[in-house]
């Protein structure tokens, strides 16, 4: 198998330099190398970089998906659920009736 190696090498202007994104100031000079097998490179880097940003809306293999059911209350988690809303209730009530007396005795 036979490789072959190509060199490029030219004097750019500022106007082409533009085409890559580097601006030259008064009087500077660029000189541009190519090489076949750099841009090769370059190809393969450019190619590796979008398969490796590629986004799927979809997962390619099939993921378990572990459903987690929250477990039946035992009778003491549920009496004192239920005491603890009477509580809040009587608490309610309480202060109600506080306010109530409260407002009468600020009346006149």
């Amino acid at each position: 198998m036979h490789t072959y190696s190509n060199t490029i090498i030219r004097e750019l202007d500022s106007a082409a330099m533009v085409r890559y994104g580097i601006q030259l100031k008064n009087a500077e000079r660029a000189w541009l190398v190519q090489s076949r097998e750099m841009e090769m490179r370059l190809r393969e880097l450019e190619h590796m970089t979008a398969s490796r940003d590629t986004m799927r809306d979809s997962i390619p293999v099939p993921y378990p998906v572990i459903k987690e059911v929250p477990a039946n209350l035992t009778w003491w988690q549920e009496f004192r659920l239920h005491l603890g809303n009477i509580a809040l209730i009587l608490l309610g009530i309480g202060i109600v009736v506080l306010a109530v007396k409260a407002y009468r005795n600020l009346r006149p």
